[in-house]
């Protein structure tokens, strides 16, 4: 593992938020890791689940003096490792992922998430040889369909991340950042 990376506690998580207050970071991304994973990801969408309850525990240690954002993404719920629901060849089935991943992110909102951020960023490979991540930049319409619905379900912010483009042949953060604002993302990180 990296130098200083390492899987938290509920006790030594909450301290180290407000150690992130204390020093005046001004926002925390949760990732969680679930003891069970299952073919759709359903710890994610568990109120008590590892994730939920961690943000629930971070705002309750740092109030509004940090804002706070769970992982949207099934990867780390899921017993195959891929960020979405997989179909019967193996391919994201993207319906049944978009459900999901909406429920997700309302999910953290309930928990008490001031933000909920979807990664278009993600260049591994297993992450856009199955149509996520990174390679959403190559599709879009798909990716306007997916900040369409999260914004429909949320009342709380939406931020994507993203890359200039899929590689240095196809830049497209500007026509990414026209998509995003028609369809109410609130920021853009490249």
């Amino acid at each position: 593992s990296m130098p200083g990376v390492l899987q938290h506690t509920r006790d030594s998580l909450r301290k180290a938020a407000a150690e992130a207050a204390r020093v005046g970071v001004g926002g925390i991304m949760i990732f969680g890791i679930p003891q069970h994973k299952d073919a759709t990801g359903s710890g994610a969408t568990d109120p008590d689940g590892v994730l939920n309850v961690a943000v629930r525990d971070v705002v309750s240690e740092v109030g509004s003096d940090v804002a706070v954002m769970g992982d949207l993404c099934l990867d780390e719920f899921t017993d195959h490792g891929h960020c979405g629901v997989l179909d019967a060849r193996g391919r994201v089935d993207n319906d049944a992922t978009l459900d999901i991943l909406g429920r997700v992110a309302v999910t953290h909102a309930e928990a008490g998430a001031d933000i909920v951020d979807v990664n278009c960023g993600c260049p591994a490979k297993k992450v856009v040889g199955r149509g996520a991540g990174s390679s959403l930049l190559r599709d879009l319409p798909h990716l306007a369909v997916i900040l369409r619905e999260m914004r429909r379900r949320l009342s709380i912010p939406l931020t994507i991340k993203i890359r200039t483009g899929w590689d240095d042949n196809s830049i497209v953060a500007v026509e990414v950042g026209k998509l995003a604002e028609d369809c109410g993302v609130e920021a853009i990180a490249i």
